[in-house]
């Protein structure tokens, strides 16, 4: 990361920090003067992405200068506050690596986390906190990045392909399907209301310090408002083909004896009966031809640690 950039994602967080809306910290609301669509657009649900931070401030110095959004509103949340404080105070690599979450991991929230009303987890109580904001939401973008360098790819919340969300998004890769067989719930799955769940996407923009990263969070953000219909926006990206890959098998080691026999790459061809991780146990493999995801390291800290997704083979789609 440069030097400009670091300082400008030490500003951007600056000002959500000390931004508010319904009483609750680290959000910022813009309404338009005609009546329209509400849009969650949220970031750092892990401490350590900032990518998605400096695009929703990107966002604010936007509007400031354009005198607002044409219709609706827009709901901009900081999703982990404490987490990423965290990751602005620390000094040194160690310590950054440590500030994903504070307690458990922000999308892998437990089902009935707003009922937990004795958790003292920090993720818990956020969650709680952010969930009158989150019910708002009509629509919703979630922005991340990855530890291993990465193309940039489009996660899809549920089976229905969003064609009418990605149009000009700089991205031509999606995968779906994943918050079926992930562990818990992404932080996502809480945003609308249980009768008219928002309609949400999450994005991958490559690795976190990547100067590319912020600049596809940027133009993917602004796209999706687009999308939605807050703002008028022109964009340069026209792919009418996407490939998209859908998840069928998360992969977690019995005991920590077990480590994958090497870094698999996003979107690496994998084999059935391929094996993908050795420990004291039987060897592990996919129980599906497909290609490989998500991978961050070759050993789990627990047992609960999903260490690799896998999808069926790629499929074409066409908008």
């Amino acid at each position: 990361m440069t030097p400009d950039l670091a300082n400008k994602t030490k500003e951007a967080f600056s000002f959500f920090k000390d931004s508010h809306y319904r009483n609750v910290p680290g959000i910022f609301c813009v309404e338009g003067p005609e009546p329209g669509r509400t849009v969650g657009v949220t970031f750092c649900t892990h401490g350590n992405e900032p990518s998605g931070l400096v695009a929703a401030y990107d966002f604010v110095q936007y509007i400031k200068k354009c005198g607002g959004v044409d219709a609706g509103r827009v709901i901009l949340v900081l999703n982990n506050l404490a987490a990423t404080e965290r990751f602005f105070a620390s000094k040194t690599p160690e310590e950054k690596s440590h500030s994903r979450y504070i307690d458990i991991d922000m999308n892998r929230l437990p089902e009935k986390t707003l009922e937990l009303t004795n958790d003292t987890r920090s993720e818990i109580i956020r969650a709680r906190e952010l969930a009158p904001v989150w019910e708002e939401f009509e629509f919703a973008l979630d922005t991340h990045t990855t530890t291993l360098k990465t193309t940039p790819f489009i996660v899809s919340i549920g089976k229905t392909f969003p064609k009418e969300l990605i149009h000009k998004m700089p991205i031509s890769q999606i995968i779906s399907n994943i918050d079926a067989v992930q562990s818990n719930h992404p932080a996502a799955h809480f945003y609308g209301s249980k009768q008219k769940p928002a309609s949400s996407l999450g994005i991958e923009c490559g690795s976190h310090n990547d100067y590319d990263a912020f600049a596809c969070a940027t133009e993917s953000l602004f796209m999706f408002l687009n999308n939605t219909g807050v703002i008028q926006r022109d964009g340069d990206n026209f792919v009418n083909e996407y490939l998209e890959y859908e998840m069928v098998q998360a992969i977690s080691f019995p005991d920590l004896s077990y480590k994958l026999i090497r870094l698999f790459e996003n979107f690496e061809t994998v084999e059935k009966g391929q094996v993908l991780a050795k420990g004291r146990g039987p060897d592990i493999t996919a129980d599906y031809a497909g290609h490989a995801f998500f991978v961050a390291r070759s050993e789990a800290k627990n047992t609960h640690d999903e260490m690799l997704f896998l999808s069926k083979p790629v499929v074409t789609r066409k908008l």
